[in-house]
């Protein structure tokens, strides 16, 4: 009886043990599977926050800690976009090879990454599925060659029952494959640019540089007008001392097209740019000017003034791309542009003349071109020609290869906020 008792002990203590000792092995891989998925969910907000060098590392660091398929083609994925924002080309194909060596039915959508990433994607991919094809029909024919026919059904049941792991793949195709995944990624080697713009113009933040010299000139062009048409009726009359008031209005737009050579093409940072620009410029100034006399009269007038200007331009510029293979890329751009000036200035008033307790309302208004303003003795206008000075910056969005769409915030003799569409060739 003892005996029994002893052996129905020793088969529970047996099971027993087994059990805690598989639950034990259960509890390491848990808690091993959950350190991964950690570290991953880690490296994917490091990836997220910009950081992808340590994203990078981490992922790599996440490889050496599992064997599951799984968690190898995420973390080689991982590390194969963080290369891509790096501009690291190379290794991007290198950890994209890797991934399909473990999980080569993946497939990504061009909503969710950059197109140029997505087309180095599907290259490597069908370079990767040819590669592989290339290799089972090389192992395959030397198996023929060896062992006859009768083997060959064997050897490929065993070849694709060790076909498990296809990391070594990846090595043998990367020095076969390098050659044909790197394409142009424009048609002339992204030497060229065509480029159209449009813009508005304002001149608020830099109209305190020269706002008092323009007042002053505007004032000084009603105030001679208004003393001749007053000498005209009244008898010769000198100028003596003067107060006016002005506030200004200035606006317009830009429409141009454009040439942009880029020296070292796609991998360009520095282009120069040359472009025909059609411009529309407005001023509009109004106050109240007091003009005095020598014979102890004066005048009191409320006025309007505007100048108008459509100078076409030849506009020569130098631009700094920041990040010239990305596709969103800020830049520096730095010119000039020159050419002659088409407009008309005008004005009107409206007041009265005192003189000795007379007083009489005065009005007058004229409109001419800036040639016939020039040709007018004492004239204060002199704009045959104009130059204009960009320093500005902007951001570049690629949309499609060679297309892209560009934002522009410039000093031009005023501040100058445009747009356009450029096509790279």
């Amino acid at each position: 009886m003892i005996n029994k008792n002893w052996k129905e002990r020793s088969i529970i203590l047996f099971f027993f043990y087994l059990f805690l000792a598989n639950f034990s092995l259960f509890l390491k891989l848990q808690a091993q599977e959950n350190s991964v998925e950690g570290l991953l969910s880690r490296a994917d907000v490091l990836y997220i926050q910009g950081d992808f060098e340590k994203a990078r590392a981490l992922y790599l660091e996440i490889i050496k800690l599992t064997d599951r398929n799984m968690y190898l083609s995420r973390a080689f994925f991982g590390a194969a976009l963080c290369s891509f924002n790096l501009n690291d080309d190379k290794a991007t194909k290198d950890y994209l090879l890797k991934v399909f060596s473990v999980d080569p039915k993946k497939e990504i959508s061009s909503l969710f990454y950059p197109p140029s990433f997505v087309k180095i994607f599907q290259e490597v991919k069908q370079q990767f599925s040819f590669a592989e094809e290339i290799l089972r029909s090389t192992q395959k024919s030397e198996l023929i060659e060896e062992k006859g026919k009768k083997e060959i059904i064997m050897a490929e049941k065993n070849f694709l029952e060790e076909e498990t792991s296809k990391k070594v793949i990846s090595d043998r195709i990367l020095s076969q494959s390098q050659d044909n995944l790197t394409k142009k990624r424009y048609l002339l080697g992204g030497h060229w640019e065509i480029n159209f713009h449009y813009g508005r113009w304002g001149l608020d933040p830099v109209l305190s540089f020269f706002e008092k010299n323009l007042k002053k000139r505007i004032g000084s062009e009603i105030r001679q007008e208004l003393t001749e048409f007053l000498s005209s009726r009244y008898g010769s009359l000198t100028q003596s001392s003067y107060e006016q008031q002005f506030s200004l209005e200035i606006g317009g737009n830009n429409l141009g097209i454009g040439l942009r050579y880029f020296y070292l093409g796609e991998t360009s940072s520095f282009s120069l740019g040359l472009s025909l620009e059609k411009t529309h410029l407005q001023l509009k100034a109004k106050g109240l000017i007091t003009q005095n006399y020598d014979n102890g009269s004066k005048a009191e007038i409320e006025s309007e003034a505007f100048i108008q200007a459509d100078p076409i331009l030849i506009h020569f510029s130098f631009r700094w791309d920041g990040v010239p293979r990305s596709f969103l890329c800020p830049y520096f751009i730095f010119g000039f542009g020159y050419g002659p000036t088409k407009g008309k200035m005008g004005y009107s008033y409206s007041g009265n003349y005192q003189l000795a307790g007379f007083k009489e309302p005065i009005k007058d208004s004229k409109d001419k071109s800036f040639k016939q303003w020039q040709q007018e003795e004492q004239s204060h206008i002199n704009l045959e020609k104009i130059i204009l000075i960009q320093l500005g910056l902007g951001l570049r969005l690629e949309i499609y290869r060679g297309f892209s769409f560009y934002f522009e915030g410039n000093f031009w003799n005023g501040f100058l906020i445009n747009g356009g569409l450029a096509f790279r060739l």
